[in-house]
């Protein structure tokens, strides 16, 4: 694929097993919410993005990346 010709993101990303569930979801809901500036934030999403301090960072990215 040569992915190296385009610009793209990497990530690993390790959780306990007994949070796998969450995280997906959570991992979903950030990456519905960059591609699509005007998407209805999910209740349960918001609030943790709040606890964690996130929401302004992720303001800053709605509507400027598409996960392909």
């Amino acid at each position: 694929m040569e992915h190296e010709l385009f610009r793209h993101v990497e990530t690993e990303l390790f959780v306990k097993q007994t949070q796998l569930d969450s995280a997906h979801r959570f991992l979903k809901d950030v990456l519905k919410s960059t591609e699509n500036k005007t998407a209805a934030l999910n209740g349960n999403f918001q609030d943790q993005l709040e606890k964690t301090g996130c929401t302004e960072e992720l303001s800053q990215l709605r509507g400027v990346y598409c996960h392909h």
